[in-house]
């Protein structure tokens, strides 16, 4: 004997760590069925979900991340605008972890390391304006990368060479 529902169809709902949902209906007989839709309601929201085949008599759908909250899931036979509803099962979705939500964890600054780190390399912490703002005395050196110039100054070359070349080389 089957283990289930009493009707022509067996309904579970399982949800992913993700927040997705699965909706699983298990067919009491082995003939295919077509316009099979799972249907999830819930607050302000109401999703139709196509069932496709994934074995004998196993029909199976899938719904992206739910918010979290109470819904429900209509099993029906769905054509044109006619609706015959076969199974219904209510379930909870967990939600989905937003994934900025470590990010958004407040923590108190680590001041101890702060000092630490100005110390080891001979600044200094919580500086008012005046002392960021004062000139140590030191000259501040710094290179220009040739890097931008290289490729024109090739480019002249080769239309140089290829210049000479023809011109008085006959090439």
């Amino acid at each position: 004997m089957r283990q289930g529902d009493s009707g022509l169809f067996t309904m579970r709902v399982h949800g992913a760590p993700d927040g997705s949902i699965t909706v699983e209906a298990e067919k009491a007989d082995p003939d295919p069925v077509s316009n099979l839709v799972c249907r999830i309601t819930g607050p302000g929201r109401a999703v139709d979900v196509a069932m496709t085949e994934a074995g004998a008599s196993i029909y199976r759908g899938e719904v992206g991340p739910l918010p979290r909250g109470k819904y429900a899931a209509t099993l029906m036979f769905k054509a044109g605008d006619s609706e015959k509803v076969l199974e219904q099962r209510e379930f909870a979705a967990a939600g989905s972890i937003p994934a900025d939500t470590a990010e958004l964890r407040l923590r108190p600054p680590n001041l101890e390391l702060l000092r630490r780190l100005s110390a080891a390399t001979h600044g200094s912490f919580d500086a008012t304006p005046a002392i960021i703002a004062r000139h140590g005395g030191q000259t501040v050196a710094f290179r220009r990368s040739v890097d931008p110039w290289l490729i024109p100054v090739v480019i002249v070359l080769f239309l140089g060479e290829v210049f000479v070349r023809r011109r008085y080389l006959g090439d």
